[in-house]
């Protein structure tokens, strides 16, 4: 009986190309908390149109599924989403245009792979009802974006996520630029894998090291490939704990360590390489970090 499930991951099912239009009626609508949609290369289409319908369904994640419908994400989602996951889809992302996110949406890792992405909308794109740029939500209180390569600019699209308090930028070796406004107000920035980025954020000599060196914790990241696995709820977990240095393909999770072989073997996202993490309450706002 699926009358009282409350978690479903659907991973690594390559022989499946699509649910049915009323394949998400075996769901049950009002237990149903947290859903995995990853690593199905065949799989083209689901039936999305009844997420409205999955008022129980907090976390959502739909990544690494190359062949998804063309016409995914149409801006219809759960009405009580809080986390969501997604990217490295048939449609580029640069092309998903204004989603309709609910208010509830406070965490969300977005996946850039082939995404085609220069750079985000600004909050005033959406008085333009053509635009097919993406709008990060206000409500976002913790936000990562990892494999953007085009990604150059997000200096002014993210300046209207006034309640952000986390932010990941992984693997986009052209961005050049952060939200400088909104430094002040983060407990939290993790940098990695973004070559001319890095350079900015060096210790005591870049443009932005003014600036984040009163973040209470840093998490850089050295290496070709970066992923955390480290959510908000667990950044909550890891306030009363050491920080820690992380070797070479293993995975800082704040619970232990997970060799990158052991995740993620037959998904396009890459795993972490290298990482350091310094928490401003235990080494000081002098502790340096080299990138």
């Amino acid at each position: 009986m699926l009358l009282y499930l409350t978690k479903l991951h659907i991973m690594m099912c390559d022989n499946i190309e699509s649910i049915p239009d009323n394949g998400f009626g075996f769901l049950p609508l009002f237990c149903l908390t947290y859903l995995v949609i990853e690593c199905c290369n065949n799989l083209k289409s689901f039936p999305y149109v009844h997420f409205p319908s999955l008022a129980s369904l907090e976390e959502v994640v739909i990544k690494d599924c190359p062949s998804i419908d063309y016409s995914f994400p149409c801006g219809l989602w759960p009405p009580n989403l809080r986390k969501l996951t997604i990217g490295c889809l048939n449609k580029p992302m640069s092309e998903w245009g204004i989603q309709n996110f609910s208010s509830s949406l406070v965490e969300l890792d977005l996946f850039g792979m082939n995404s085609g992405v220069v750079s985000f909308a600004e909050a005033e794109d959406v008085r333009n009802t053509t635009s097919s740029s993406f709008l990060p939500p206000p409500s976002l209180t913790s936000l990562q974006i990892q494999g953007f390569e085009d990604l150059k600019s997000v200096s002014k699209c993210l300046q209207h996520l006034l309640s952000l308090e986390q932010l990941w930028i992984l693997s986009c070796p052209k961005l050049r630029d952060l939200p400088q406004k909104l430094l002040p107000s983060l407990s939290y920035l993790g940098l990695g894998a973004c070559q001319k980025l890095g350079k900015r954020c060096r210790s005591g000599t870049g443009k932005y090291w003014p600036f984040i060196s009163q973040i209470p914790r840093l998490w850089f990241v050295d290496g070709r490939a970066a992923q955390p696995r480290i959510s908000s709820s667990t950044i909550h977990q890891e306030n009363e704990k050491p920080t820690e240095t992380v070797g070479e393909g293993e995975t800082a999770t704040g619970e232990g360590k997970t060799t990158a072989g052991e995740e993620g073997k037959n998904c396009r996202t890459p795993l972490l390489h290298t990482a350091a993490v310094v928490d401003r309450e235990e080494t000081g706002a002098t502790g340096k970090v080299r990138y």
